[in-house]
């Protein structure tokens, strides 16, 4: 597929995947425990997930950035780009929950987090050379909710520097860092190549089905391209064995399935033959999934059906 919202950066690409947070604030809690509280293992963690976002535009034939896992004058991670004529770079600052509560202690000695933020962030504008400066909260907001509303306030509003300042809440924090890899990758081709022709087909297809065949040929597309191509009349009815679906609804579906070409009755008639042709954008989301983005087959069919499945 081709790029064809160029205005978006990685930057930008990365505030989108940050509002698909359905995470709570209870959610935090549980998260940010054990190995997930250390900041060794966040920023590491981190730069992967940067990295994933960083393939999509190489994938897509744009191979102009790079990342770093480095810590450096307040900042832990840093991330260049070129986009619209402009040299970007952005530092990233993270804050683990072994931090957060290490603040809170009563005994605690030396600077506050709030603190040392202020002066992170001084050292990153003054030193190295960011023009964008996130802090990246990733702790539990549940014990610690009076400490981002702090940082909030004296790092938001409280500072004259040369620089954007963005604090990322713990739940948006959590939602990116338990992402799969292959989500990531999923959303970012639906924002980078949204009005591609391959991907508004497929969706096409798929957006004139029932909720009945939907399902049915999402779940069994990938599977016929790669060589199970036969079904039997048991197999399809098995799907409504919960009552999803009305029977009389699911029977007048695979009709238009059968009219479309996708189920080929066998001559016996107990069952059919799956010819993903009759849907040849599916098809061809399938095989980008394959090629350009090397997923095994049922990876990319969950890639294709992340493509059009609202």
């Amino acid at each position: 597929m081709r790029i064809t919202n160029a205005d978006y950066s990685p930057l930008d690409v990365l505030s989108e995947l940050l509002s698909y947070t359905r995470c709570s604030n209870v959610d935090t809690e549980d998260f940010f425990q054990d190995e997930h509280a250390s900041h060794d293992w966040l920023t590491a963690r981190w730069a992967d997930k940067l990295d994933v976002v960083l393939n999509s535009f190489r994938r897509l034939g744009t191979d102009v950035y790079e990342q770093q896992h480095i810590r450096d004058y307040g900042v832990d991670v840093r991330l260049t780009f070129d986009h619209k004529s402009e040299h970007h770079k952005v530092g990233f600052q993270l804050k683990s929950n072994n931090e957060a509560v290490a603040d809170s202690r009563p005994n605690r000695t030396g600077e506050s987090m709030v603190a040392v933020l202020k002066r992170q962030a001084f050292e990153a504008a003054q030193r190295s050379g960011v023009t964008d400066w996130w802090i990246v909260l990733a702790f539990d907001r549940v014990k610690h909710a009076k400490k981002v509303q702090a940082i909030n306030a004296e790092l938001l509003s409280g500072t004259t520097l040369p620089i954007r300042i963005t604090v990322v809440d713990p739940r948006k924090a959590m939602a990116f860092l338990s992402m799969s890899d292959q989500k990531i990758d999923a959303i970012c081709t639906l924002l980078l190549c949204a009005d591609d022709e391959v991907l508004k087909s497929a969706q096409s297809e798929v957006r004139n089905m029932g909720s009945f065949a939907r399902k049915f040929v999402l779940s069994h597309i990938g599977d016929a391209l790669n060589g199970e191509r036969q079904i039997s009349q048991d197999d399809i009815w098995s799907w409504n064995t919960v009552g999803d679906f009305d029977d009389e609804k699911a029977i007048e579906e695979i009709r238009d399935l059968e009219s479309d070409g996708f189920l080929i009755v066998d001559d016996a008639n107990a069952g059919y033959t799956v010819e993903p042709g009759a849907y040849p954008g599916l098809c061809a989301l399938y095989f980008e999934g394959r090629v350009r983005h090397e997923l095994n087959p049922k990876a990319a069919a969950e890639f294709m059906e992340r493509l059009v499945d609202d």
